[in-house]
């Protein structure tokens, strides 16, 4: 860790949107929102049990999941139906508090919409 980085830690929280966060370390950031909504949530046997189904159903590893957020949205979908907002909004609050940028939650979103908007706001800092 830099010193920098340390400069800006505020609680448990990291500023990494001060900090320039290049796009590799956000989607470290979104990979970690998704296993802390998924242990959460599901338990830790769900969460791994979701992780091969993802490989076996779409060929979707977790380190993937940035590259292809299209399909771990439809799988998603298939696998929780109308839960699956609920767990997908529960990751992009986690993963906008890290980044330190306020979660809108808008309506008119998707999950994709929501991650590449930190892109942008991070880019407009």
């Amino acid at each position: 860790m830099t010193w920098l980085a340390m400069q800006h830690r505020t609680d448990s929280t990291w500023d990494y949107a001060k900090i320039g966060l290049p796009s590799v370390g956000r989607d470290l950031l979104l990979m970690e929102s998704i296993d802390d909504s998924f242990t959460v949530l599901l338990g830790q046997g769900a969460k791994n049990a979701l992780y091969a189904y993802l490989v076996k159903r779409r060929a979707l590893d977790r380190e993937d999941i940035p590259e292809r957020l299209d399909d771990f949205d439809e799988c998603m979908q298939e696998t929780f139906g109308k839960a699956a907002v609920v767990i997908e909004r529960n990751i992009l609050a986690r993963l906008y508090h890290k980044l330190g940028l306020n979660f809108s939650g808008r309506t008119d979103y998707t999950f994709s919409d929501f991650v590449d908007a930190t892109k942008k706001s991070i880019q407009d800092l």
